[in-house]
């Protein structure tokens, strides 16, 4: 299992970064890390297939054995009466079916093994450090919506809590870009450049400061 993980790996990182490989000289060292992953492969195959092929042939031997056996005790048997040649067919028949399952044995252990490597390494990736620890937010600002955006930014004013509005004009209302009836055309974001305001925002307040905000915001919609 890991070795197929890391043969995907090296294939990945080469189709991806091949002209980077290619510019820097390093298809050598890519390549001989292709062939030992290769290699490896092979030979924990040839074991694999060596360990199913010695399982089955162990369980054929033990049918064929058991078969035996069952004819050399069945024959004493019918020699001293107490089986019939019926019998002894019908005990080496059970038998035979008794012990077929035993050839499986050899897929049920490799899936085992597959399947507890397969655990072992989805338990090493849950074990990994996360690539982003927690970090104290970089928002600088907080933008609402407000039919009544104007009167808004006045109660929140009077409170002590100031505003800005950061995109009053829409992009293809721009200099650059500026269209005829822009404001026509796209009535969304018209409306939304009217409505936007930002409120504070930013890391350097505190909790209680945050809470003020969100209090004076209640305060000044209530008296519109």
């Amino acid at each position: 299992m890991r070795q197929a993980s890391q043969k995907h790996a090296t294939l990945i990182e080469t189709l991806t970064g091949f002209e980077t490989l290619r510019s820097v000289g390093a298809a050598g060292p890519i390549q001989r890390r292709w062939e030992q992953v290769i290699g490896s492969m092979a030979r924990l195959s040839m074991r694999s297939r060596l360990l199913s092929a010695s399982v089955i042939n162990v369980a054929g031997l033990a049918v064929q054995l058991s078969s035996v056996g069952i004819l050399v005790y069945g024959v004493h048997r019918i020699i001293e009466g107490d089986l019939s040649i019926g019998g002894l067919i019908a005990c080496v028949m059970l038998a035979g079916r008794a012990l077929a399952p035993l050839a499986q044995v050899a897929g049920l252990l490799v899936r085992f093994d597959q399947s507890m490597a397969a655990l072992r390494s989805v338990d090493q990736i849950m074990q990994l450090p996360v690539e982003r620890p927690p970090a104290r937010h970089v928002y600088h600002q907080f933008t609402v919506r407000s039919a009544q955006r104007d009167a808004l930014a006045r109660g929140l004013a009077d409170l002590g809590v100031g505003t800005a509005i950061h995109y009053p004009t829409i992009l293809p209302a721009q200099p650059l870009f500026r269209e005829p009836e822009a404001e026509a055309a796209f009535p969304v974001a018209a409306r939304a450049a009217r409505e936007v305001l930002s409120l504070p925002c930013f890391p350097e307040l505190s909790d209680e400061e945050l809470r003020t905000v969100a209090a004076a915001v209640r305060t000044a919609l209530s008296g519109l």
